[in-house]
Parts: C-alpha cells; structure tokens; sequence
C-alpha cells in the first residue's frame, strides 16, 4: 500500500516571472497537484511530485517548489 500526502492550490496572482522549467509557463487559474509518497526508497532528500492536469510534470525537491512557488499567489483547493 502507497501512502501519499497530496494537495492542489490555483494560481491566484504572478508576483515575480521567472525561468525555471514548468514553472515560468504557470498562468492565473492554472490548478496543479503536488505529492509526496510516504513509501519513497529514496535516502536522500524527499521528492515532491508535480502534476498538472492528471499529468505528472516533474519530480524535484520540495526546497525548489517552494522557492519558485513563492512567485506567485495561490490559494489551496
């Protein structure tokens, strides 16, 4: 059994544009997911995974979705 914590938000505003892949191409009232698996192997540190529309993106650290999530206003579903 995979244990995953998920949630959605909506980009509600742009406070800064920016370049990094995925991310620069975010508008207003796009809707993305985000994921953490509770059963991941990885030693490292923990991944998030990104999803837009029903579609998985990316999977990057949760240090860099933070950081590039902190140039746009967004509000959790």
């Amino acid at each position: 059994c995979i244990m995953e914590l998920k949630g959605q938000i909506i980009i509600t505003g742009i406070k800064k544009k920016t370049k990094a892949k995925f991310f620069e191409s975010l508008k207003i009232g796009d809707v993305i997911e985000l994921r953490y698996s509770l059963d991941s192997a990885d030693k490292y540190a923990p991944h998030l995974y990104v999803y837009k529309d029903g579609v998985k993106i990316m999977s990057t650290y949760a240090l860099q979705v933070k950081t590039n999530l902190s140039n746009f206003e967004y509000v959790e579903v």
